[in-house]
């Protein structure tokens, strides 16, 4: 067993020095995923966000200058999709000024709120009541009259596709709707207290005129009823992660697997220059030379992972980002983390051991590793992907890690609900190994 030690440490030095001499290689295993983090997640964080709480900024150009301006802003920014504003570089915004900041994407839309809306608008909704109350066998107000007292222009990005321009278009349509019923109500309370008032030869209470006129503006919603929402759990979750929660795990995971390339060639190039032939007249030196090739790579795994959840917790939020906090499920974390380090490690030692040349063992490793990432939510968030895409997520071992590492941050979950995941990493680590074993001896 000592010299089973010895034999594995000098192995561990002698990788490490080696590994140590290879730039290129150590930029691929931590420069470029640095890269991939940073760069990535910055780029994705704006439109994850629009998926994740869909929010469009839109101009608001109000000729009127009336409270019926007001009142649509209050509606449109009560929506919880909207943030309007009315002033464009610190000054009022024009119509042409509002045009040009949409076409070059600073703005989703800009609604123009034409002069004289507002009194139009109360013209026809007072026309409107005093028909139907007229003659309340004309039919409601919208068969009496179907022509608009006055029509909003809405100007939207020409980049946007086609969702977000339906939710942009139909909630604003909403607002609008809302805010058109609360001005037939007022019409309508106006004039029923002007009818009261005739009918009784005298002007009503001055505090009864000013309730009616009051009843619409008080009586917002949920004046009646109201609606409370809950959870059906008590865990707070979402299956759409953030562009850190995203982002952080997919590319430790991807980095890691990136160890395929220098730990293949290590292993074919110590077969072609018939170093591991040598090894073999040493008793127990083969066995030790690639416990040692799995030690150090599973040392650079966790460097990564150390490595990338730092970049994500105090490099990503000074770009623009949410910090990524695991908080309480940095132990299980881990765990899924090492767990992943073996299953590259596994897959690293069997793409070693079956390729007949460093080539071989590069493209095939590169590739496996992008088809592996592309369908297990790696490389994109698998909550984008095609139904049948996110199917094959079961073949992916990258798939498995991702999913683990969303269950521990997204769901709040705990060891145990990522126990699945990490036991088929766990699997493909050792099923790599025995390919490993099987390949080496039987080229020996």
């Amino acid at each position: 067993m000592t010299r089973l030690i010895g034999q594995v440490a000098a192995s561990l030095r002698k990788e490490a020095q080696t590994l140590s001499r290879d730039r290129g290689g150590l930029i691929v295993l931590f420069g470029m995923p640095m890269a991939l983090v940073l760069v990535v997640t910055v780029v994705q964080d704006r439109a994850m966000r629009f998926v994740a709480a869909p929010n469009a900024d839109l101009l608001l150009i109000d000729r009127d200058g009336g409270d019926l301006g007001t009142t649509l802003r209050q509606g449109l920014e009560a929506a919880g999709v909207f943030t309007v504003s009315t002033m464009l570089d610190g000054v009022p915004v024009t119509e042409e000024a509002a045009k040009e900041a949409v076409s070059h994407g600073r703005f989703q839309g800009a609604l123009v709120l034409p002069e004289g809306a507002g009194a139009a608008a109360r013209g026809r909704a007072k026309e409107l009541a005093d028909r139907l109350l007229a003659d309340p066998a004309a039919g409601p107000p919208t068969a009496i009259d179907a022509a608009p007292a006055a029509r909003l222009n809405v100007w939207l990005d020409p980049v946007l596709t086609e969702p977000y321009v339906k939710l942009i278009r139909n909630v604003s349509a909403g607002v609008l709707q809302g805010v058109e019923m609360r001005l037939l109500v007022e019409a309508f309370a106006a004039e029923m207290a002007r009818r009261a008032s005739a009918r009784l030869g005298a002007p009503l209470p001055e505090a009864l005129v000013k309730g009616f006129a009051a009843a619409p503006m008080a009586a917002g919603p949920g004046a009646l009823l109201a609606l409370d929402a809950a959870l059906s759990t008590d865990k707070a979750w979402t299956d759409v992660p953030n562009s850190v929660q995203q982002n952080v795990p997919a590319w430790t995971i991807f980095s890691m697997f990136l160890i395929v390339i220098p730990l293949a060639g290590a292993l074919i190039r110590e077969r072609r220059d018939g170093m591991l032939t040598r090894l073999r007249v040493i008793p127990g030196a083969p066995t030790a030379a690639l416990l040692g090739k799995a030690l150090l790579f599973l040392g650079v795994c966790a460097a990564q992972f150390a490595m990338m959840f730092a970049i994500g917790a105090f490099v990503l939020p000074l770009l623009g980002t949410p910090a990524f906090a695991p908080g309480p499920h940095l132990g299980p974390a881990i765990v899924v983390g090492l767990a992943t380090a073996a299953a590259a490690m596994g897959f690293g030692l069997a793409v070693g051991a079956v390729a007949g040349s460093p080539e071989q063992a590069s493209v095939f490793g590169a590739s496996t590793i992008v088809i592996f990432g592309a369908v297990g939510g790696v490389l994109m968030p698998r909550f984008s992907m095609p139904q049948t895409m996110r199917e094959l997520t079961i073949v992916s071992p990258l798939g498995w890690a991702q999913e683990a590492f969303l269950g521990l941050f997204l769901r709040q979950g705990d060891l145990a609900s990522v126990a699945a995941p990490v036991l088929r990493l766990m699997a493909f680590a050792a099923v790599g190994i025995a390919v490993a074993l099987t390949f080496q001896r039987r080229r020996g």
